[in-house]
């Protein structure tokens, strides 16, 4: 079972996507597997509506292989994934240079007859676990530019840094360090992603969000906030809630400034 929830927020529209497939039962034809992808846009909606439209079809087909004993070609595979998609942008003749998305996937799987997940994370999104203590659990890193691996990396490139008074700090112009798109950005902008392997056993459940969620909630006051709209749910199952828009709604009260995106992702 899963909830989610996009809101426009304080933004003129909203640059957001989602992508959604559950198939872990197997009850079509192809790859067993939940697919859920989450994409914030920048610059426009253009990059983010193109992934969500064509980023799938590369998770869900038969042939993959996604186990834990094969993690490292599979990680492979999503890298190269990730250079096609890429370069398909460069030919998609989008409207502008600057315009680009993150990419937040989370692939349910099966091995040894019990449930994975892999985390697959470009941009400043981040997926966040509860586990069985009622502990948030971060397990994704944000791509930030000043990110101690961020930094690094971009300065080895000859990338710059900058920050304007009141400002976040900006590698040409962006407050993310990893994104699809943003041609004229590349290569200190990274498309390539950070891969992660989790057993699913130790999670009651995991928030998927956009930055936006993150820029103002915590990671324990995300999980507490599910943990109590649970609760209330088992105190009176007969009213239908939206967990996902009660944290979206959250959010906003407490003053983000950004398009508000989750997906609440029950184990």
């Amino acid at each position: 079972m899963y909830h989610t929830n996009s809101i426009q927020g304080r933004r003129p529209y909203n640059e957001d996507e989602f992508d959604i497939f559950t198939n872990l039962d197997q009850t079509v034809p192809g790859k067993k597997i939940n697919y859920f992808g989450l994409f914030d846009g920048h610059g426009g909606n253009h990059v983010s509506k193109y992934l969500k439209k064509n980023l799938r079809q590369y998770f869900i087909t038969s042939d993959i292989q996604i186990e834990v004993g094969k993690s490292k070609s599979c990680d492979k595979y999503i890298n190269k994934v990730f250079d096609f998609v890429q370069n398909k942008l460069t030919d998609y003749h989008l409207p502008s240079k600057a315009t680009g998305s993150t990419a937040l996937l989370s692939l349910f799987y099966t091995c040894n007859n019990h449930n994975m997940v892999k985390v697959v994370n470009l941009g400043d999104c981040r997926t966040v676990a509860c586990n069985l203590d009622n502990i948030a659990i971060p397990l994704t890193k944000d791509h930030k530019p000043t990110s101690f691996d961020e930094f690094n990396r971009i300065n080895e490139m000859g990338g710059q840094i900058t920050q304007e008074k009141n400002d976040d700090p900006r590698i040409n112009g962006l407050a993310v360090s990893r994104a699809f798109g943003d041609l004229d950005s590349k290569p200190h902008v990274s498309h390539l992603p950070d891969v992660y392997d989790y057993d699913t056993r130790k999670f009651k459940f995991i928030i998927m969000g956009c930055d936006g969620i993150w820029d103002v909630v915590s990671n324990q006051d995300a999980v507490d906030l599910v943990l109590s709209e649970m609760d209330l749910a088992k105190k009176d199952p007969k009213v239908k809630r939206n967990i996902a828009a009660k944290l979206t709604q959250f959010a906003y009260d407490k003053g983000s400034q950004d398009n508000l995106t989750v997906i609440v992702i029950f184990i």
